[in-house]
């Protein structure tokens, strides 16, 4: 799916089906964004097995967490 320049003025998103990996538990993901917010969620999906991934930004910085189940990891 690709998704040209949208564009948000305040608590919107856009809403698409679920991630999913592949059969070797791989998936690649390339985002581009411009923003004028210094903080906000900018990806997030889930699943019924507590894995997540979500990709913010705090304080004009970018964050990723993951989890695959059992705990989470920050980067």
């Amino acid at each position: 799916m690709t998704v040209h320049f949208p564009y948000f003025t305040g608590n919107s998103y856009l809403e698409h089906k679920p991630l999913s990996f592949d059969t070797n538990g791989q998936l690649d993901i390339y985002l581009t964004f411009k923003t004028n917010a210094t903080s906000g969620t900018l990806l997030y999906t889930d699943s019924a097995a507590e894995e997540f991934l979500e990709v913010f930004i705090v304080g004009g910085e970018l964050r990723l967490m993951a989890s695959c189940g059992r705990s989470s990891v920050l980067f």
